[in-house]
C-alpha cells in the first residue's frame, strides 16, 4: 500500500479543488501554486486518477484539466460534527501559530475538511475568541525537528542560551515540550548538575544533538517535578 505524506495529500486536495472549481488548471498553474517539479505534479495527478478513481481528463480546447463527471475525494467526507471539532481545535491553537502544533493541524485540515465545511463552520468560529495570550515566538522548523528527534530517541542536546553577552552553553537531557500562554518551552535536565529547567524554544541558539543517549526517569513531567505548578519559572 502506498504511503501518503501530509504534503502529498495537501497537494492532491488542492489539485482536486482547482479542477473541481472548473478553472481548467494546467501544469503552469500547479507549479505556481505548489512550486514543485513536473514529475511531482504528474505523480500527484496519477495518484488522484488511479488510487482515488478521479475522472480526470485533459481538455485540449481549454488547455487544462477537468472532471468528466461530478467527483468528491473519499477523504474529504468528514461529517459536519467532526469538521467542526477540528476547526475549533485549530481556533484553540491560534496562539501557537508558527509551531508544528498549529502548522501540522492546518495542513491536515486542508486535506480532510472540505471548503463547504469550512464555510459552514466559519460563523460559529467568529463567535470564539482567545484573549490575553501572547503570540508565540517562532522557533523555526529545524529547531523543532531537532528537539522532537531528541525527545523521541532520548538523546542529549546542547545549545547556547541567555541574553546577548552572557549566554551559557547548556548540555541537557530533554524531558518535555511545555506550552503556556502562547509560548513554547523545553523542559530539560542539565546533564552535569542534575538541575531541571525551562528554556524558551525560540531562544535556543546553535542547537545540536550530541548523539549521547540517556534513560528517561520514571518521574520527568514538569507538573510532577515542579509539584503541580501552573505558572512557569523560566531558566
Amino acid at each position: 500500500m502506498r504511503n501518503y505524506t501530509r504534503p502529498m495529500l495537501y497537494r492532491i486536495k488542492s489539485i482536486h479543488d482547482m479542477i473541481g472549481a472548473g478553472r481548467y488548471p494546467n501544469f503552469r498553474d500547479f507549479h505556481e501554486r505548489f512550486e514543485v517539479s513536473r514529475s511531482t505534479i504528474l505523480r500527484d495527478l496519477g495518484i488522484l486518477k488511479v488510487d482515488f478513481h478521479a475522472p480526470i481528463v485533459f481538455d485540449g480546447r481549454k488547455q487544462g484539466y477537468c472532471y468528466s463527471e461530478p467527483y468528491e475525494l473519499p477523504f474529504n467526507s468528514l461529517d459536519k460534527d467532526s469538521s467542526g471539532i477540528l476547526l475549533r481545535a485549530m481556533k484553540a491553537l491560534e496562539a501557537y501559530k508558527g509551531t508544528p502544533f498549529y502548522d501540522d493541524l492546518s495542513e491536515s485540515l486542508g486535506s480532510m475538511v472540505s471548503d463547504d465545511a469550512r464555510k459552514a463552520g466559519s460563523s460559529i468560529l467568529d463567535r470564539i475568541e482567545s484573549v490575553g495570550s501572547r503570540p508565540c515566538c517562532a522557533a523555526g522548523r529545524t529547531r523543532w525537528a531537532l528537539v522532537f528527534e531528541a525527545l523521541e530517541r532520548n538523546l542529549v542536546i546542547e545549545f547556547d542560551y541567555g541574553q546577548e553577552g552572557s549566554k551559557a552553553h547548556e548540555i541537557v537531557e530533554p524531558y518535555q515540550v511545555v506550552l503556556d500562554n502562547g509560548m513554547a518551552y523545553l523542559f530539560a535536565n542539565r546533564a552535569e548538575s542534575g538541575i531541571t529547567g525551562l528554556f524558551a524554544m525560540h531562544e535556543l541558539e546553535n542547537l545540536r544533538i550530541t548523539g549521547r543517549s540517556f534513560s528517561l526517569p520514571p518521574v520527568y513531567r514538569y507538573s510532577e517535578l515542579c509539584q503541580g505548578a501552573t505558572s512557569l519559572k523560566v531558566s
